[in-house]
């Protein structure tokens, strides 16, 4: 294996190794060109070149024919018999390259954003063109921060987890016009926000992933039936299961109660868990999921170049068409990355904004944002009342007919997911209730650019104007209700915990279920996309994250966001295949 430095294409590897640029080309199919420039790409060689390379190869190079290849020693020979002076060494975890040297590249498709609407669009293109030569490109705001999802990380226990989510240096906080109190506006700062790294908000989810009902997708430009298609693809890949707290003490006999009290739809919570042990030597080191893995599944098997802290700044259109992003470096260079299709997935918010300073002032763009109302409640259980082996819990009511939000019931305490932490005796332990309901779709909430604040990068801010509905409040007075009757169910009486109050609200945006401002559908006045994620009277150009999320259902939208962005690569790959482009 050989990271390429400035400079280098397969040529001048091929003739630094003495080996044939035919043979490399062929172990590298991904590249495709011999003379484009690679820097930063990892390049597979043969290991020990030999006369047989020769004779396979009819020519030295592809594009040069008529040249025999050149016979080669193969005497045994110590290596390295000299190390090349220009050879560098990957100085990351994940191989990234310069916005610069991408700009030197046109892409067959480019992606804005790396969280689980970019990453999955990427895994779905990379199983679809795994012997392709087309040219995928991600770019990401923020920089590699975390390998994999941190709860899979030693050092991270839930205190250290909240630290880093808080921290100003990934967390951007967007300012808001909200109502606050029902029925009173208010001008307080926004909960709506985004975790800026490479992966995004799957570096620090709590990895819940459970579908949305089959009556949310009423008025959809999807059917459920399709949408059942693509979840399966979405939690084969994401290892989505309902085993991480079934057959626990505190499990069984909590959810016990809640049947016998007349919950009989409680589940085991379904979480995006690989419980795989490692076998043949295959590697199943990560827990819980994040998009980390959705790079890692891709690069492990076709060339992928990636720029980090690299901020899409414009979308280009060029005869309707999408023609590229003009984007900005941290060390505030531009450049011009020039791609036949652009999938953008950079969040709820961003995504509105990139395509209003753009220009494309599609009548649903940046409207129609949603979330889910939030209520959060502590109760309490009491530890004699379990076996010793008290195990940890994940419960879940799906939302139905009769109930249009979802509750989950997760504990004991801080202990949902914890590192080798000694886990202290007590006679009561927290266990904690979250409902999130459905929040009407409606144009009035929405995203719109600042018309004098601009961030570094000279593009305007993002101004977030949301309310909730009186349907919207009717449905939290029922989810503060039901959450009354779980707490009775279970014996889990109300109390208040670590500086928080029993029973609260959370603000809007605080849930971090944002979606909806380019919402699909048939009718451009009222959606910013087609139904398969492309901008309408744009070719070329789609949305892949959870703005393109129709309506809110009630269930938390990872899942969804996945199943639709592995749905719209599709779409690009068959448009590639009908139009004969390899």
């Amino acid at each position: 294996m050989y990271v390429a430095s400035d400079r280098d294409t397969l040529r001048t590897i091929a003739e630094r190794y003495a080996a044939s640029v035919a043979a490399v080309m062929r172990m590298n199919p991904g590249i495709g060109d011999p003379d484009r420039f690679i820097s930063g790409m990892t390049v597979r060689l043969p290991s020990t070149p030999t006369t047989a390379d020769a004779i396979a190869d009819t020519s030295d190079d592809p594009t040069e024919g008529g040249m025999s290849a050149p016979a080669i020693d193969t005497a045994v020979l110590p290596y390295p018999v000299s190390p090349p002076r220009s050879r560098v060494h990957a100085d990351n975890w994940i191989p990234v390259i310069p916005a610069g040297t991408m700009a030197e590249t046109e892409y067959d498709v480019l992606i804005v954003g790396s969280g689980a609407g970019g990453g999955a669009a990427l895994w779905r293109l990379g199983e679809r063109w795994v012997d392709s030569e087309k040219r995928i490109g991600v770019i990401e705001a923020g920089d590699t921060l975390l390998p994999t999802a941190a709860a899979n990380l030693p050092m991270f226990t839930e205190c250290r987890l909240r630290h880093l989510w808080r921290s100003p240096k990934y967390l951007n906080r967007y300012g808001s016009f909200a109502l606050g109190q029902k029925g009173a506006a208010s001008a307080d700062p926004s909960m709506f926000t985004q975790f800026i790294a490479l992966g995004g908000r799957t570096l620090i989810w709590p990895a819940v992933c459970p579908r949305m009902a089959p009556a949310d997708f009423a008025g959809w430009p999807v059917t459920s039936k399709e949408m059942n298609n693509y979840y399966h693809l979405a939690e084969q890949v994401m290892k989505v299961n309902s085993n991480y707290a079934r057959g626990s003490a505190l499990q069984d006999t909590l959810l016990g109660r809640l049947r016998s009290g007349g919950f009989t739809e409680a589940v085991d919570l379904p979480m995006a868990v690989d419980f795989a042990e490692t076998r043949f030597g295959l590697m199943h080191s990560n827990v819980f999921f994040s998009s980390i893995l959705f790079f890692a599944l891709t690069m492990n098997r076709r060339s992928v170049d990636l720029a980090v802290q690299t901020r899409a700044v414009k979308v280009l259109v060029e005869n309707n068409r999408a023609a590229g992003i003009e984007v900005k470096s941290e060390d505030g260079s531009t450049h011009v990355i020039r791609a036949e299709t652009i999938v953008l997935a950079a969040s709820t918010i961003e995504t509105p904004r990139l395509l209003l300073n753009s220009g494309l002032q599609g009548e649903a763009i940046g409207r129609y944002l949603t979330n889910h109302s939030c209520i959060k409640a502590s109760g309490i259980v009491q530890r004699a009342d379990f076996p010793e082996e008290l195990g940890t819990l994940g419960i879940m009511l799906p939302p139905d007919e009769r109930r249009p939000y979802q509750l989950t019931i997760k504990g004991p305490g801080s202990y949902f997911w914890y590192q080798d932490t000694l886990k202290p005796f007590r006679k009561e332990w927290g266990i904690e209730m979250t409902g999130t309901g459905y929040v009407q779709s409606r144009a009035e909430n929405r995203v719109t650019l600042d018309p004098v604040r601009k961030d570094k990068y000279g593009v305007p801010e993002a101004r977030i104007q949301f309310a909730y509905s009186e349907a919207d409040w009717d449905v939290i007075e029922r989810m503060a209700d039901g959450i009354r009757r779980v707490s009775l169910a279970m014996n889990a009486p109300f109390t208040a915990e670590n500086g928080r109050p029993a029973f609260y609200l959370l603000s809007p945006g605080a849930d971090n279920h944002d979606m909806g401002t380019c919402r699909m559908g048939v009718d451009p006045s009222t959606s910013a996309t087609n139904r398969f994620g492309q901008i309408h009277g744009i070719d070329g150009l789609f949305v892949a994250d959870a703005s393109v999320i129709p309506g809110s259902g009630a269930a938390d939208p990872v899942l969804t966001v996945t199943a639709l962005a592995i749905r719209t690569a599709d779409y690009i790959a068959d448009l590639s295949e009908a139009s004969g482009r390899r």
